[in-house]
This record gives structure tokens, sequence and C-alpha cells, in this order.
């Protein structure tokens, strides 16, 4: 992302053609560019007649590829550039293709901004025939899960100094459990519960899960429905997270989630709030746009704000990490010393 720091034309023309690198960035994985690479089709030449592409145009291609950083060129051979092999290669644990296909379906959304201004927000939010919304909702989670591969070790890096040695880590939102398998396997005294609708539930329980991860399925806007599965924890969870889940919703519902979610914490426990905050940076400031068009209300919150509905539901402490991925996390407890352990 661009952000505007003068007025020089070079810095509007860079705006302007923005979207061409996300379409270079997906034809080489769509076409089959990156793995037929991986294979070991090391010319333009190699790649053309296994892929049954034009051998000029594919040529062209393949030096905008490199002159970009996707690819490399050594003795006239080509490789996978470090950028690549840990983003778009299908052997890396941190690749993202799910994402790549997941974007172009936000992309429509985004074109029609100029109706969400004259018609308000959900305006774009229509109910969808069951299939089509099983498929959207497998490629959501598929890339969500991508994402986790990063952020997750970000956050529990960032938060190591001040989680004890053991407890329970409950993880409302939860998706694929992402973040919980990587806690679970930094922290293996630990136990973990992963809270999410349950036909997202039921994704989890098809994966090979850690011994000490649970499932609990919940509809958390059902607020009888939560209030019992939270009554159930009460006051028993060291760590509870709620990651980009905030930002799907109105500050309402919110208010509702965040009391239930501080009643599971023991008196020492934390509460975090893992997110894209609008005044951390541009790209903070524009998932909030995002938000505006592809949901029916959420929205993405200032640090201050998610800090002043955490101190409204108890907890009276909060403390701000920011990540190297855009994203930031709000922790909150009822206990200053939970939230400074590195420092004492």
């Amino acid at each position: 992302m661009i952000p505007i720091v003068d007025d020089s034309f070079a810095g509007f023309s860079a705006m302007l053609a923005g979207y061409r690198q996300f379409y270079l960035l997906a034809e080489a994985v769509r076409s089959g560019i990156v793995d037929a690479v991986e294979a070991g089709s090391d010319t333009p030449a190699a790649l053309a007649d296994c892929l049954n592409l034009q051998p000029d145009e594919t040529g062209r291609f393949v030096d905008l590829l490199c002159t970009l950083g996707l690819l490399q060129q050594r003795d006239d051979r080509l490789g996978l550039s470090p950028f690549s092999q840990r983003f778009l290669s299908r052997a890396s644990t941190e690749n993202q293709r799910n994402t790549l296909l997941f974007e172009p379906l936000l992309i429509e959304n985004w074109r029609q901004v100029g109706t969400i201004l004259q018609q308000g927000q959900g305006a774009l939010t229509q109910p969808q025939p069951q299939d089509a919304y099983h498929k959207r909702l497998e490629l959501f989670q598929a890339s969500m899960a991508e994402a986790a591969s990063v952020r997750s070790a970000e956050l529990w890096h960032a938060l190591a100094p001040l989680l004890p040695p053991q407890g329970i880590i409950m993880d409302i939102g939860a998706g694929e459990g992402a973040y919980l398998r990587a806690f679970l396997q930094r922290y293996p005294d630990w136990q973990g519960i992963a809270c999410d609708l349950p036909d997202v539930c039921v994704r989890i329980m098809c994966q090979d899960l850690p011994g000490k991860l649970t499932v609990l399925p919940c509809n958390i806007l059902d607020q009888q429905e939560f209030s019992a599965c939270t009554a159930a924890h009460h006051g028993t969870a060291g760590l509870v997270l709620l990651s980009n889940l905030l930002h799907c919703y109105g500050p309402q519902e919110n208010g509702a989630l965040l009391e239930q979610a501080a009643g599971m914490l023991t008196p020492d426990g934390l509460l975090v709030v893992h997110d894209f905050f609008r005044d951390a940076n541009l790209y903070g400031a524009l998932y909030d746009l995002h938000m505006l068009v592809n949901t029916w209300n959420g929205r993405c919150y200032s640090s201050i704000d998610t800090s002043a509905l955490l101190q409204e539901v108890g907890l009276t402490h909060t403390r701000l990490i920011k990540l190297p991925s855009h994203s930031w996390a709000v922790l909150a407890s009822r206990s200053q010393v939970a939230l400074h352990r590195d420092e004492l």
C-alpha cells in the first residue's frame, strides 16, 4: 500500500496502477508458471512448452516476474525467489495460494463502493444458496488459515513473556484452529478450546487435532446459546483470544461478545483482541472500507475505542502490542500485573 506523502505524479501513478501487481501475482500462480519453475522448467521456452503458452508473450511475462522479484534468473536459468518460495510454493507451510483465489471475490464488491455510499452498508450483502455459501466459506476459511500461519507466529512470539507455563486458552471465532494449533505447539502444557459455528467446527474436527485441543460449536451471536457456553467455562481461561473477529460486527454486538468473553477469564487472565485497527496504519484504515463493502455492519475500530470497550466490561487494564504484519493486539485484564509480567 502506498500512502499519499506528497503531490508528485509518480505517487499518483503508483496508486493508480496498484491493482496490476495483484493480477500479475495471481496469474503467475493460476497459469502454473510458479509450479512449473519449481518443478524444473527453468527457461521461458520450457515454460511455454510445458504449459502450452505463447513463447514470445511468456518471455515478456517472465521478464516482468523477474523484475518484480517473484522469479530470479541466474546463469540464464529461472528459479523461485525467496518471496515466492515462502508465499507461493505449494511446499511452503506459509503459502498463500487460497488467499489469491479468494481475493477476486472481494474485488467484485470493491467495484461497488458507490452503491454503499448511496444506499448504506449492507446493500451488497445478499443471502446465498447453500452450495454457494459453503464454497465461499471453504475458500474463506482456507484463506484465513494461510494468513494465520504467519500472523499466529508473530502474535505468540510477542505474548511469550506474559504467559504462565500452563492454563486454558479459549479461541472465540477459531476458524480452522490455526492460532490454537500454533499456540499448543509452542506451549504443550496448555489446553485449547476452539469456539466457532457448527459448520466451521466440523472443518476443525476433520483435521489431525492436538490431544489438548477440544471443539466447542456455538453461534456467538445467539445470546442464549453463547451465554450457556460461557457459563460452562466461567472463570477458567487464562487466555481468551478474539482474532480478526471484532471487525465483523457492530459496537452493540461486540459489547455483548466481550462481556461474555470477559466472564471466562481467571482473575489474572488475559483477553487478547488481535485485529486490524484504523488508527494503526494504512492497511488498517483500508480494511475498514473492506468491512464497509463486504459485511452487514462490520468495521475496523481504533485501538482507543477497543480499549474503551474492554474497560466497559470490567477489564480495567489494557496494553497495546504492535505486530510486524499490519495487525496489532489490544490486551486486557483485571490484573495490571498480568499485562506487565515481562517487566518484573
